[in-house]
């Protein structure tokens, strides 16, 4: 995240990941590094963001470039962290997977339905 509070937003998520689960100790060495992998790539990320549009003179060509700066830099915190959370991924059982994937039913009649909301429209739109 380009954002000065995206470290601390990560480190709540990883956060509760090691709360919701029942780790081994092995998985919590895992997790911890991932942790410390992930805020340091989002950290540096952040240092180095590029606001499109921040300087009041910046045109179409400014905005474009800062927004390939900070892709480029996506990748390469992703480069970063893949490894480590693969590492943490496989180390999980099939329940502990299980619950890390998000409910996609809760409150939904169908996948990606919200009652009266724009996913609902969306997909009225696109689904043929």
């Amino acid at each position: 995240m380009c954002s000065a509070d995206g470290a601390a937003r990560l480190e709540t998520i990883l956060g509760k990941v090691g709360e919701n689960l029942t780790l081994t100790d092995a998985q919590k060495e895992l997790l911890s590094t991932l942790k410390t992998t992930a805020l340091t790539a989002q950290t540096t990320y952040a240092d180095n963001c590029v606001q499109p549009g921040a300087a009041k003179d910046s045109d179409m060509i400014d905005r474009l470039k800062a927004r390939q700066t900070n892709m480029a830099a996506q990748v390469t915190a992703m480069d970063e962290v893949i490894p480590t959370l693969e590492a943490f991924y496989t180390s999980l059982s099939d329940e502990q997977k299980a619950e890390l994937r998000p409910n996609r039913r809760d409150h939904t009649g169908e996948r990606g339905e919200r009652s009266g909301g724009k996913h609902q429209d969306h997909d009225r739109k696109h689904r043929g």
